[in-house]
């Protein structure tokens, strides 16, 4: 199990992108949340590496057609045991 968070930039909000992220994670079985900031959305994920591997490639080349990424940023932090699956 790893833990990623992601912050993508660009026209993200009010396109259908929360919701499409949202089945995506559920197809896949990610676990997390997603919410808007200032520039774009940030993903908090919790997944086996090889399925965030696909979660963020399918973010990228599925995302709605009027989403425009113009970033996308993805790092590991550490597992928190507490949180829920």
């Amino acid at each position: 199990m790893e833990r990623r968070q992601l912050s993508i930039t660009g026209q993200v909000q009010g396109v259908g992108f929360r919701p499409f992220v949202h089945q995506l994670a559920a197809r896949l079985g990610v676990a997390g949340s997603i919410r808007n900031d200032g520039d774009g959305v940030g993903i908090d994920c919790r997944a086996a590496a090889e399925v965030l591997d696909r979660f963020e490639r399918a973010i990228a080349e599925q995302a709605p057609p009027l989403a425009r990424i113009e970033a996308f940023a993805s790092r590991r932090i550490p597992l928190d045991p507490a949180a829920p699956d």
